[in-house]
């Protein structure tokens, strides 16, 4: 019969054995040889003391020698003449050479090989006795190389235990599911820290984890699970309930592998403890919420700027104040500002502004300052320098309107003017003094009555 090499190292038959045939001088036919040079693993035939009777160009390559110097050649002397660390590697010891003495089958994998240059490669062979000799070869002998698998077992080694690494080190879970059956095939181990389980309960029990989520975000769940198997990934937040008792907030990301014909086989996902996350924001959103209730209670507003006068932030005040929204000033970049400073106060304010920048100096002016519907009012406004982000500094101020603070002063004024007007047009000398003996009010007629000199009038006036 005519033979083929399998992967298990077998032959098998392909032709009937008159077809196969050896020429009278013990070499093989053209046609045989041709059939062997077709297999891609190196092959050979080896008599009863483990001579090479014929080989395959697929042997010649992998070891290096031409077909004459591999032909009537010990095999055992030819490749497996040495171990690694360079000791002698005697024929006796030889498994291929023991299997041919007792005419029986031998299957040998990482064993060392060497090349007619000396180099080595790791190597699995087999050798199977032949039913009928066929001329002088008694046994069949296969051979493969074994570098390629061993690098890739060897990658496939170091990349699990990167994964067994990371997975054991990181605070995430990581998980594989099988869709089928619903059960882990996979968790890591921060599932026990997480969820005060077990790994072992979490494979032992598919129901598990569906268990401990919290009752109103099952359907939360389901819906992801649905999802899943239409071949989508998933991200979602929920909470369970640790074995403690307590509750802890995940956030689940995951995504489906698909088989060949496009349905879900497996999923493999991330589960993150994010319970500080979520507290964290909650208790911002509290915070925010408050920030929120002062700012609408006082009837200042607040503010951030840049050095160039571009508005950061404003509260949402300002519209009471100068008629303008929060988003009308965020737009004009400080322009409006700018551009509706009373131009008798312009300089001095600009100037103020640019000073607290340059001289990290307190910005503390009243200037008037024109609303948008066109009325001018006055404002009190405060700043300090506080922070510089990318390269660009930052002040945060407060300004308040004191328009009626400012006209009741100038109403005053203009009524002490009027009083002092009316006390120095009488023929009585008035003096008006408090219970402490202080000089509140004088008139002219006063010290022209008692003749004061000036000089007394100048320091009477100051201390008033």
């Amino acid at each position: 019969m005519e033979f083929r090499g399998g992967s298990d190292g077998s032959l098998r038959e392909l032709m009937p054995f008159h077809r196969l045939t050896m020429t009278s001088d013990g070499t093989l036919s053209t046609e045989l040889q041709f059939i062997l040079n077709a297999i891609v693993e190196g092959l050979c035939g080896v008599d009863a003391v483990g001579r090479a009777t014929f080989c395959n160009e697929a042997l010649l390559k992998l070891t290096g020698y031409s077909q004459e110097e591999v032909l009537g050649k010990n095999l055992h002397k030819l490749l497996h003449y040495r171990r690694l660390d360079g000791a002698y590697y005697p024929e006796e010891a030889c498994p291929l050479r023991a299997a041919i003495g007792a005419q029986r089958p031998v299957h040998v994998v990482n064993e060392y090989l060497f090349r007619k240059d000396g180099s080595y490669f790791p190597a699995e062979y087999w050798a199977h006795p032949l039913r009928q000799c066929l001329g002088r070869t008694t046994h069949i002998v296969t051979l493969c190389d074994l570098t390629q698998r061993k690098t890739s077992e060897e990658a496939l080694r170091i990349s699990q235990e990167r994964f067994q690494q990371i997975s054991t080190h990181v605070n995430q879970i990581f998980y594989l599911l099988d869709m089928q059956t619903e059960r882990l095939e996979y968790v890591s181990p921060a599932f026990e820290t997480t969820t005060g389980y077990s790994c072992a309960e979490a494979y032992a029990d598919s129901g598990l984890w569906r268990s401990i989520v919290q009752a109103n975000h099952h359907a939360r769940v389901e819906e992801d699970l649905k999802v899943l198997y239409l071949g989508q990934e998933v991200s979602n937040e929920y909470q369970i309930r640790h074995m403690n008792g307590g509750t802890r907030w995940i956030k689940n990301q995951v995504n489906p592998i698909l088989n060949a014909d496009g349905t879900v086989h497996r999923v493999a996902g991330v589960a993150q403890d994010i319970t500080e996350a979520v507290q964290s924001k909650e208790v911002l959103r509290q915070s925010e919420e408050k920030f929120r209730r002062i700012l609408a209670s006082v009837p200042d507003v607040l503010w951030t700027s840049d050095q160039f006068g571009r508005t950061a932030y404003i509260s949402p005040k300002v519209e009471a104040v100068m008629g303008y929204t929060e988003r009308e000033l965020y737009a004009a970049n400080g322009e409006i500002w700018r551009t509706h400073l009373h131009p008798e106060d312009a300089g001095r304010v600009l100037a103020a502004y640019q000073t607290l920048f340059e001289r990290h100096s307190a910005f503390d002016e009243e200037y008037r300052i024109r609303r948008k519907d066109g009325e001018w009012i006055w404002l009190h406004d405060r700043a300090i320098r506080t922070h510089e982000q990318d390269g660009v500094l930052y002040a945060d101020g407060i300004f308040c309107d004191i328009t009626r603070r400012k006209e009741a002063e100038v109403e005053l004024q203009s009524k002490t003017a009027f009083l002092e007007a009316q006390a120095n047009s009488t023929i009585d000398g008035i003096l008006v003094i408090d219970d402490q003996g202080k000089k509140l009010l004088a008139n002219q007629r006063f010290y022209e009555l008692f003749s004061v000199p000036p000089e007394i009038q100048a320091i009477d006036d100051d201390r008033a």
